[in-house]
């Protein structure tokens, strides 16, 4: 093929899913914005703890069901969907609950409200005889 070979064709091809990724941010991204799931968004934030709780289910199902060649039936994998699908959004939901969550929050504002500088956080006292030993 000569100077049309794929191998010469390199900024072309950049060039090409530049311009295809450009069109694509400003047409199909605007139409898809009604297409907002809460869900989704809830595994994202918390997707290493939904991945690191979905490894040990895996192990689990994997050892229940066996090695066998054929697939488990229709029945068997629904059950292991739902039950994937419930774990993970336990965890995540769990996640989001916890109070490390709002405080990554909390500190993620006070660093930004301050132009980046760090700033000590306040001690707070979890109960009367922290406080009673201090003094």
């Amino acid at each position: 093929w000569g100077p049309l070979d794929k191998w010469t064709l390199g900024p072309l091809r950049v060039l090409d899913c530049v311009a295809l990724g450009l069109v694509l941010n400003r047409t199909l991204l605007p139409a898809l914005r009604w297409l907002h799931m809460r869900v989704l968004e809830l595994l994202g934030r918390h997707s290493l703890q939904v991945f690191a709780a979905h490894i040990p289910v895996c192990v689990l199902a994997d050892g229940l069901l066996g090695h066998n060649a054929a697939p488990p039936a229709p029945p068997e994998q629904v059950v292991l969907v739902v039950a994937m699908l419930s774990v993970m959004l336990l965890v995540a939901w769990r996640s989001d609950n916890s109070g490390a969550a709002a405080s990554r929050v909390q500190a993620a504002r006070r660093l930004a409200r301050f132009g980046g500088r760090l700033l000590p956080i306040p001690i707070r006292w979890r109960n009367d005889n922290d406080e009673q030993r201090r003094r």
